[in-house]
Formats: C-alpha cells, sequence, structure tokens
C-alpha cells in the first residue's frame, strides 16, 4: 500500500473506532470540585501536606505540532513539551505518584518522532527520581496508559518493594491501541516484581468526583476523550493559607495550556492518526478545565508544565 493509501486507512480506522460522544456536565462537576474545596477548607487535618513536580525528560518543539490554530496573546514560542513526574505526599512521608513521565533510556526514542518533524532533541532532567521511597509510595495512579506517563515508575523499582499500582475500571476495560507500549510496560514491571496491582478503590462512587479509597484528599473524574480510560487526577494538599490547594493532572486532554484557555483542539492529523480522539468529548473537556482554571484550581497539562529556572538537564542516551 502506498503513503496515501496508509493515512487513508488511518484516518478510516480512526473515524471508525471513535464511537459515540458521552454527555460531560461541566456546571456539575464544576460544583463537585468546588463543594470538595469547601469541605477540605472546613476540615484540613487528612490531606496531602506537599506536592511536587519531577522533570523527567522535555523536548523544545514548534506549538502548531500540537495546538491547532493561530497564535494566542498570552502564549509565547518556543513551546516546551514537558513529561513529569507528580508527587503527593502526606505528613507520615508516604506517597501517591500520579503519573510517571519517560525513563532516561527510553526518553530519547520516544522523541525522535517530534525530531524528525522539527523539535530538538530530548533532554532528560537530571535528579528527576532522586530521593523517592519505593516503600513509600502508597499508589500509582495515571491520567491514562500512553507510555509517556508510565515508562518513568521503572526507574523507581527497587529489591523487594513492589510499588503498587491501580488501574481505574474503564482503564482495566479499554482495548485502545495506542495504550499497547504503555500496557506492555506495566506488564513487564509486574513480571520484574517490580509493581503490583491494586484495586482502584473508589469511593462515593455515584458522584463525578469520587474519591479514591485511602487515599485522602485524592479524587478522579473521568473525562474519556483522549483515551477511553482518560482521567482527571484531583489533588487538595494543605496550603499556607485557610483554603487548601487545589491541583488538576490533566493528563493529555490538552498539549498546551491555550488548549483550555483558548478552545483550541490539537492538529487535525494528530488527533486522528498520532492518537485517536473523540472531538465532542474533548471539546467538553476543554469547556471543564478553563471553568476550573478560572475558578483557581492549579490545572497541570502534563505536557506543558513550566520548568523552573536552573532545572539541571543532561543528554538522555
Amino acid at each position: 500500500m502506498n503513503l496515501l493509501g496508509i493515512v487513508a486507512s488511518g484516518i478510516a480506522i480512526a473515524l471508525l473506532a471513535a464511537g459515540p460522544a458521552r454527555a460531560l456536565d461541566v456546571e456539575a462537576a464544576v460544583a463537585a470540585l468546588e463543594a470538595l474545596r469547601a469541605r477540605y477548607t472546613a476540615d484540613p487535618s487528612a490531606l496531602p501536606t506537599g506536592f511536587e513536580t519531577r522533570h523527567t525528560a522535555w523536548q523544545t518543539a514548534s506549538r502548531h505540532l500540537v495546538l491547532a490554530g493561530g497564535r494566542t496573546p498570552d502564549e509565547e514560542d518556543p513551546y516546551v513539551m514537558t513529561h513529569p513526574l507528580f508527587l503527593f505526599r502526606w505528613a507520615d512521608g508516604s506517597l501517591l505518584v500520579a503519573d510517571a513521565g519517560l525513563a532516561p533510556d527510553g526518553a530519547r526514542s520516544f522523541g525522535r518522532p517530534m525530531e524528525f518533524l522539527g523539535a530538538d532533541a530530548m533532554v532528560c532532567g537530571e535528579g528527576a527520581f532522586e530521593g523517592i521511597d519505593p516503600s513509600a509510595v502508597r499508589a500509582t495512579v495515571f491520567s491514562h496508559l500512553h507510555v509517556d506517563h508510565i515508562q518513568g515508575l521503572g526507574v523507581l523499582c527497587a529489591d523487594g518493594d513492589r510499588i503498587p499500582i491501580r488501574l481505574s475500571p474503564e482503564q482495566d476495560a479499554s482495548d485502545e491501541r495506542f495504550e499497547a507500549a504503555g500496557r506492555s510496560e506495566l506488564a513487564t514491571m509486574a513480571e520484574s516484581g517490580c509493581v503490583r496491582n491494586e484495586a482502584f478503590g473508589l469511593r462515593d462512587e455515584a458522584t463525578l468526583a469520587p474519591a479514591l479509597a485511602g487515599l485522602p484528599g485524592i479524587h478522579r473524574v473521568a473525562v474519556p476523550g483522549h483515551t477511553p480510560g482518560s482521567q482527571l487526577i484531583v489533588g487538595f494538599v494543605r496550603g499556607v493559607g485557610a483554603v487548601p490547594r487545589a491541583i488538576i493532572i490533566a493528563g493529555d486532554v490538552v498539549n498546551h495550556r491555550a488548549g483550555f484557555r483558548h478552545d483550541r483542539p490539537k492538529p487535525w492529523l494528530y488527533r486522528r492518526l498520532v492518537v485517536r480522539e473523540v472531538d465532542a468529548l474533548q471539546a467538553e473537556n476543554r469547556a471543564l478545565l478553563a471553568r476550573l482554571d478560572a475558578a483557581g484550581f492549579e490545572i497541570q497539562a502534563d505536557h506543558h508544565v513550566p520548568i523552573p529556572e536552573g532545572t539541571k538537564s543532561t543528554d538522555c542516551p
């Protein structure tokens, strides 16, 4: 088959497999999260006491590769595509890992397709995994199961310490072909004794933002659209003031903050061929992030998280 035929077949498969849209009640979801913030403001005692971002790898690219439309007033080039690992920490030292980024030995190869399209080579963050005690990890959860949100977990493995992972029911049930590499990574980790599977453990499942059992202050909101099992990880963290920080791990609902601030989708070919997406669901998801952003929630779009000045990097192997 020639290149044109391959592209046409890919488009046809993506369109046929995308499935029907599911309505998301944006205002009800915002109201549910606002109510949780009010509840934790009244009693923050069990909440995580810290939140940390570790930048495992990043790549400078033109934002037109991940964002449709023209320039926006509050977003400056160049675009730095980040691959972070997020940590929530409780007073007893226990941790939640939310997404795990890329491993140094896999980051360069993951970034090569973007290099082919004109991006710089991927660089790896120095010390991104240092000081994280695997035995302190209560659980690991994922915004979705693409390999660049999973691979870094293998770096944290240590003899005798199986890191607990929790997949949502939707992630368990999904057979999304773009997640095959991520699932393969998890299977390899399990076979090597690196991780162990635990029940997802949702409490108050009838709500739009159920809690994760055993993880005080951590909730999730299902937002399929990027993948069938995509979800927002919502963490309320004790802050210096009366109101706790409200942090949203948004995964790949958008790859650039302008996606939700100016309602810009990813480029058409990207969301048809690079990863299958459902446009109607993603439009709802962007609207939800925009409303939460306006309400003072801290939106962490995985691939557009600012890198602090002075963060050290090294060439990926």
